[in-house]
């Protein structure tokens, strides 16, 4: 079964993403911040971690750096699932390598074919 590291500040959107990844089949790990999601990355090596932009204790730009800094993270794919609209945070967040980017509110169907579809290119490399 794929890990999916879900690091969400917000508990309802956190336990949504939950319910509908548990029913795709994922085993789901939920981080409440930053360091905690830092912390259970290294722990749990997830197959993929769904990253939520705007988060207590270092922010999701931050988080995502130092997952690609640490070696046992490194080549964990993430999506970014934020409530930004900016076009430059998109860029630059797809610039510095992100799996993929998704604007909340997000259709459950989309986000299952974006998990599906960065798990699939992952099992490829």
């Amino acid at each position: 079964m794929k890990k999916i590291l879900i690091i969400e500040d917000d508990p309802s959107v956190a336990r949504v993403l939950q319910e509908r990844l548990t029913k795709s089949g994922f085993d789901i790990f939920i981080a409440v911040d930053a360091y905690q999601g830092l912390t259970t990355a290294k722990s749990e090596l997830p197959d993929l971690i769904i990253l939520d932009l705007m988060l207590p204790g270092g922010g999701g730009e931050t988080t995502f750096q130092n997952l690609k800094r640490t070696p046992k993270t490194s080549r964990i794919p993430v999506l970014v699932l934020t409530a930004s609209r900016d076009a430059e945070v998109k860029q630059k967040m797809l610039d510095a390598g992100v799996a993929g980017f998704m604007e909340k509110p997000y259709e459950a169907s989309e986000l299952i074919g974006m998990v599906s579809s960065i798990l699939q290119e992952r099992g490829k490399t």
